[in-house]
Formats: C-alpha cells, structure tokens, sequence
C-alpha cells in the first residue's frame, strides 16, 4: 500500500497562498510558515491542536482569509487542506492554550462573515458554514484534555455570541455523548438534510433536544440559522483522517464496507471510525484513525479485502490528511517563535 500525504482537493496540491496568509498578519507576528529562531529545549510548551472543518474549498480566496484570521493569534497554521468535490477545508492549527483558543475565533469570525450555507454545494455532509471544531491534546496527559474541552465549551460560546448555533461532543459535553451520536440527533448524515426542513431542527431546539448554544429559533433569527447552520465542537484524543477510494459509485456497498470495518461493528477494527461519500464520481470511504487503531496499511488491506467480497476495487492510493501527531509537533514547533 502507498499513501499520498493530502495537500488539495482531489489529489491537487493546494492552492492556499502562505504568502498572501503571512502577508494579512499583524506586524511582528512571525508565525506561519516560517521556522522559530529559538533553540528546541525539553522545556517547550505543551500545545493543542484543533482541526477546523470548513464549509468552502472551492472559493479559495475565502478559504484563504479565513487561514490569515487565524494566524493572527499566534497559533502555527500546519496544514491547510482542501478537497474540490466535497467542498470542504480542514484548516490544522496548533498553539499553547490561549493563542489556539484565539485563532480558532479569529477563523470562525471570519467564516461567519463571509460564508453563506445556503450558498453550499458540495458532496460532504455538513451543517454549518464552520461545521466542526475538534480540539485534540497532542499527549495522552488527561489534563491536557480538560483543557481541549474548557477550549470547546468557550467556542460555543463565542459562536453563541455571534449568532451561531453550536453542541458539545466528546469530553466538552457533560454528558459524554460522541460526535457521532451528536450528527445522529441532529440527521447531519443525510447531506444537509437538516437545512431543508427548518421545521424540524426548530421543533428539536426548542425541545432542547440538541443545541446548547445559540440564540432561540423564531422568526426573527430563521435567516441567521440559515445563513450560519450550526457547528460540532469538542475535544477528544488526536485522529488521524484517512481515505480510501473505491472503484464505485454505489453508495450502498460503500456504506456497507464502511459498517464492517469501523470499530463499532462485530468483527470492526478497534478505534476506526468510518463514513461512506460519493466523490469525484466514486464512493470514499473516509476513516478517523485513533490512537488505540491499527497502522493505516492494516486498515487499507481490510478496506481492500471488504472491496473484494463484493466485487470491488480500491483506486489509487490511500490519503492521509493531515500528519501523524508526533510529525504535527514537531512542525508546530518550528513554526512558533517563542514570545
């Protein structure tokens, strides 16, 4: 098995332009793309990490000033990942507690001001112009993941603020309840189905079924609520994103393949999540790998090997969004001048 690192959309190395990001920057602030001129000690400061989801890919100047309204707290822009078909971003930003909670609101600022959901086409299920806002510890320290999730609940609340609706998951919720049990409440699985029927997502917010943040759902908020959607936000340990494209546009036996190797399934791989999308005319099966799930070429022959059963194909390589977590701090290291 080979793996292609992603950088842009549908194999394409992304057209995010770092130099016009560095460019947006307040002056004196060095801290995208370019290399710390401290010395690396023992004595580095513990970062987080947050895998901002955006609702855009295709306009790339926005996807591009949302980036620049995140640099500008001091947390390291890593990655910026775009993907064409789906439509969606996934802007990676590591910083110490206070910058990174900055820089996820400066980018959710800007998203707020310049997207529109209703504006939206695009394969991947979503619900909001930010749709999700993953906080990860970038050790297995639990304290550390205290702090991803006191770094969710403010979000929300900042998104509230701004007039955008929001729930909890993982170890921001009280309650504990996944990402996916979340999605479920909220039918963020059907592809948008949540913004065609206003009727029933106002039915469950004033059920309090699922939002805990964001204004009450009227009349006098409906183009808000249309406009903006809602987000996920949450903490939980770091994931790995990757993919794998099949030979096939049937969603069926996507969905299928996607049920028998996530971890949930009886003979599923322990800590693999798993959806099925159409993409670029074939289905992908998109896979969360957690720290407990096997190495990523395991979880390709399984992919592989469900493929087959059903008279299948996996084409091309696997991609891996994003970087493993040991790669992502030493890249966020380098990239954040100590103040």
């Amino acid at each position: 098995m080979t793996c292609r690192r992603a950088h842009g959309g549908s194999g394409q190395p992304s057209q995010i332009d770092m130099a016009f990001v560095r460019a947006c920057l307040p002056r004196g602030v060095t801290r995208v793309a370019q290399r710390s001129v401290c010395s690396v000690t023992e004595d580095r400061p513990i970062l987080l990490a947050c895998l901002l989801n955006l609702s855009e890919a295709r306009n790339v100047s926005k996807v591009e000033e949302v980036a620049a309204a995140a640099g500008c707290a001091g947390a390291a822009i890593v990655h910026v990942f775009r993907d064409h078909d789906y439509n969606r971003s996934v802007i990676t930003l590591v910083g110490k507690k206070e910058s990174l909670l900055g820089a996820v609101k400066g980018a959710c600022s800007k998203a707020i001001e310049l997207l529109d959901l209703r504006e939206h086409i695009g394969h991947h299920a979503r619900a909001g112009v930010v749709d999700l806002i993953p906080f990860h510890p970038l050790t297995e320290d639990d304290e550390e993941l205290r702090d991803c999730a006191e770094l969710a609940q403010k979000t929300a609340r900042f998104l509230e603020d701004r007039g955008m609706h929001a729930f909890l998951y993982g170890a921001a919720d009280p309650q504990g309840r996944s990402l996916v049990y979340r999605r479920k409440m909220l039918h963020w699985f059907q592809n948008g189905a949540p913004l065609s029927n206003a009727e029933h997502i106002r039915d469950l917010k004033l059920a309090g079924e699922w939002a805990e943040y964001g204004p009450p759902i009227g009349s006098t908020d409906c183009v808000s609520w249309q406009k903006l959607g809602i987000a996920g936000v949450g903490a939980t340990p770091y994931v790995i994103n990757f993919n794998v494209t099949l030979e096939s546009a049937d969603m069926k036996l996507g969905r299928a393949i996607a049920a028998q190797i996530r971890a949930t399934a009886a003979s599923g791989l322990e800590g693999v999540e798993s959806m099925a999308f159409p993409h670029d005319g074939r289905v992908e099966i998109a896979c969360n790998l957690r720290s407990t799930a096997p190495p990523p070429e395991v979880v390709f022959r399984r992919i592989e090997h469900e493929a087959s059963m059903r008279g299948l194909q996996v084409v091309g390589e696997a991609t891996i969004v994003g970087y493993s977590r040991k790669i992502l701090l030493e890249k966020a290291h380098a990239l954040i001048t100590e103040t």
